[in-house]
């Protein structure tokens, strides 16, 4: 029968897991039952060093021992970390596994919860369909690599608190792994070399463009399916992968730019294929240098109130890869490329343009799309698919936006 029992044990120094007079019950605890460790007077420190498998393992907020795992502890249905610290010195052989159900790790009162972040690096991982929930402000240390075959939610939508990972902890995700929160900061300690290898779906849902979450841990897409979704706020990916030296790298699947949402990428956005593109023609904001060496970006069919827009705040260099616009003529808006500093498209850049609606006459030099380019102009060759550039000075103005020197706008006629 399924119980509920609870860590009696009072000594001064750890007492064993399996000592069966440790337990409310007077046995050792088995898979169908539900742990405790409450914070009642004089609750001590524990200790397992055999493989275990409970039901559920609360640590409630009062609670102020340790919890040491010196051997893997499977939950078939979830539980909650409130108080106390969970150490896993053994690394592989001290993971813990959620099978279903839910297990959260929430700081009340702004407080700080601790897992495994002195003992040797080790795992927290995630079956299909559990569910891992961190936060709701707070401070948290992770000394675990987090393996997410479920889903994992970061935040409560308003705020995500500190989350910092040690021990070059990182994030492998083949679920789903949200981002709930308009500000916080996701970090690693100062040695770390932690990274996100993401093959699901990994989003961001903050508040309105101003909103910001920093997020210290590299980033790659890694897989065909695997998306990095951004609905509203701002990302900052502000810390560079050891290996490849930019912040967000996609070696495959897509990256999408909400309306009012941004990317931010300190060390530079990386894509070698997939899809960058934005969800109903929207504005894409990347905060940051963009380089492109393969995949594809698509920005969709624009209009007055969604324009297929890519706006780079840095440089862009695509020597690889084809930007596939599309141009209809009956619109009051269409598709622009918009950079800060630099445009560099050369190689084996390619640009593919579809014209719709298109009368007689051609499509108007105002409706076609537009390169804007920062003062050091657009440089290098590529290859235009179905259009030809008219870089004539009959369609070449000066712009002088706010805060910056002239642009030079380049239209291309279909």
């Amino acid at each position: 029968m399924p119980s509920t029992v609870w860590w009696t044990y009072n000594g001064a120094t750890p007492g064993d897991w399996g000592t069966a007079t440790n337990w409310s019950n007077s046995a050792v605890p088995t898979s169908a039952d539900d742990v405790y460790f409450y914070g009642r007077p004089g609750r001590g420190s524990a200790v397992s060093n055999s493989a275990r498998t409970v039901k559920s393992l609360t640590l409630t907020q009062d609670y102020q021992g340790t919890l040491t795992l010196n051997s893997t502890l499977t939950l078939s249905n979830g539980g909650g970390f409130y108080g106390g610290v969970i150490a896993q010195p053994n690394g592989a052989n001290s993971t813990i596994t959620v099978q279903q159900g839910t297990f959260e790790v929430i700081a009340y009162n702004a407080g700080s919860l601790s897992l495994n972040s002195s003992g040797n690096l080790s795992t927290f991982h995630v079956n299909s369909p559990a569910t891992l929930k961190i936060g709701v402000g707070g401070s948290y240390t992770i000394g675990d690599n987090i393996e997410n075959e479920g889903t994992v939610t970061v935040g409560d939508g308003s705020l995500i608190g500190q989350v910092t990972f040690v021990n070059n902890a990182g994030v492998t995700n083949s679920g789903t792994f949200n981002l709930n929160g308009n500000s916080g900061t996701i970090g690693v300690n100062q040695n770390s070399t932690g990274v996100v290898t993401n093959t699901g779906t990994f989003a961001y849902n903050g508040g309105n463009l101003n909103d910001t979450v920093d997020f210290q841990l590299p980033f790659v897409n890694n897989a065909t399916g695997a998306k990095l979704t951004i609905l509203a706020g701002k990302l900052n990916f502000s810390r560079a992968g050891s290996q490849s030296g930019f912040s967000v790298v996609q070696i495959n699947g897509t990256t999408n730019i909400n309306a009012f949402a941004g990317l931010v990428v300190n060390s530079g956005y990386m894509q070698q294929g997939g899809i960058l593109q934005s969800t109903g023609g929207s504005v894409a904001r990347i905060y940051g240098d963009v380089t492109m060496h393969g995949g594809s970006i698509w920005l969709g069919l624009g209009d007055l109130t969604q324009a297929g827009v890519l706006h780079v705040y840095g440089t862009f260099t695509m020597d690889g890869g084809t930007y596939y616009v599309t141009i209809d003529a009956t619109a009051l808006w269409n598709d622009k490329i918009i950079a800060d500093t630099t445009i560099n498209l050369t190689g084996q850049a390619g640009l593919d343009v579809t014209t719709i609606n298109v009368p007689a006459n051609g499509v108007p030099k105002n409706q076609s799309f537009m390169i804007l380019d920062g003062d050091n102009g657009i440089t290098g060759d590529f290859n235009a698919n179905n259009v030809t550039f008219d870089l004539l000075g009959v369609y070449t103005r000066s712009i002088v936006p706010v805060g910056s020197g002239p642009e030079k706008v380049y239209y291309i006629k279909t």
